[in-house]
């Protein structure tokens, strides 16, 4: 994996156009490694695989999230982590050692197995997808989740309280809880119809990029 090789993104332009997911973690990295964001996106990441995971590893991410949001202690994580290494090790036997050289879904299977392990902990570097396995699409999804979850930190956003209304947070907790982003060009026009201005809320909320729990937009009305 090439993450350390990585320069950050220094500027407004750099943020929005990066096709790696690396040079936006070294953006942002200065905050804390346990940080709730942080073990978010690492969920996030592991999501994108969630196809092909086995069903534990799905319920290990929910315990992770749980845990991002305060609602299950911080000292499970390390009991979930050996739950993770045990899943990972029997996909292990299954698919056989050559798995590098192996399909497309094999190769995810392995590493996303691998990388919940990571993510339980709240380690986002460790749960990022390997470019010499799975490729540039892979990447650039990445890259889109954590520019969902981080805001871009060239460009602060102000979220005046007078945009948290009723119908906002009700669609924001929707969106979260049921994790149902498809409500977030909703919960757009209903921030415009607050008197919502800015230009990088609006734009996440209509754009095509990826979302995941963590969402800067949905943590600025919600409070987080």
């Amino acid at each position: 994996m090439t993450n350390g090789l990585s320069h950050p993104a220094q500027t407004a332009q750099e943020w929005q156009s990066a096709g790696r997911p690396w040079p936006l973690l070294r953006a942002v990295e200065s905050r804390a490694f346990n940080d709730r964001r942080w073990r978010l996106v690492a969920a996030a990441f592991c999501r994108l695989h969630a196809d092909v995971l086995p069903p534990g590893c799905l319920a290990l991410l929910e315990a992770s999230e749980r845990i991002a949001n305060g609602q299950e202690s911080l000292e499970h994580s390390n009991d979930l982590c050996l739950q993770a290494n045990r899943i990972t090790r029997e996909v292990e036997n299954l698919i056989g050692v050559r798995w590098r050289q192996g399909s497309l879904e094999v190769r995810r299977r392995r590493a996303a197995c691998a990388a919940v392990c990571y993510a339980v902990l709240g380690d986002a570097w460790g749960s990022l997808s390997d470019e010499n396995l799975l490729g540039d699409g892979w990447l650039k999804a990445e890259a889109d989740l954590v520019r969902c979850v981080f805001a871009n930190p060239f460009r602060p956003v102000v979220f005046s309280a007078g945009w948290r209304t009723p119908l906002t947070t009700a669609l924001a907790r929707t969106a979260y809880d049921q994790r149902d982003f498809s409500i977030l060009p909703i919960l757009g026009d209903a921030l415009i119809d607050a008197g919502c201005d800015n230009d990088d809320i609006l734009t996440h909320c209509h754009g095509p990029g990826l979302h995941s729990r963590g969402c800067w937009v949905l943590d600025a009305v919600l409070g987080r």
